[in-house]
């Protein structure tokens, strides 16, 4: 059975192996019990039918991420989260700072079962 909880700072898939720690905030770092096999992590949501969702990125800034930079790695997440399961929605956040909140409409029209955060 896999569980999956979220606690504000990070989200947590949780097996009979024991808890695996993704996306914490604020750096985003994949991390596992023992911080050394993000591959774990893959594993379980390879094997796991229970993962409904998958954030890409977690507030990303305007002074750091321009806009083209994170379509291309909202583009490459999506694909890799859709060649494991068709039915995850994938969550896309806008970027934080001096940005239009439609920024990411166009983009993520053509993704199905994504959400703009």
């Amino acid at each position: 059975m896999t569980n999956i909880t979220d606690d504000q700072t990070h989200l947590t898939i949780e097996n009979n192996n024991g808890p695996i720690a993704l996306g914490n905030s604020p750096n985003q770092q994949v991390t596992t019990p023992a911080d050394e096999n993000p591959e774990e992590a893959l594993q379980i949501m390879r094997s796991s039918s229970g993962l409904v969702v998958m954030q890409l990125m977690n507030e990303p800034q305007t002074q750091y991420v321009p806009i083209d930079t994170l379509i291309k790695y909202y583009q490459a997440g999506y694909e890799a989260v859709r060649k494991y399961t068709s039915s995850a929605y994938v969550i896309l956040s806008n970027r934080l700072g001096n940005a239009e909140n439609t920024q990411l409409l166009s983009f993520a029209r053509g993704l199905s079962r994504s959400v703009i955060n």
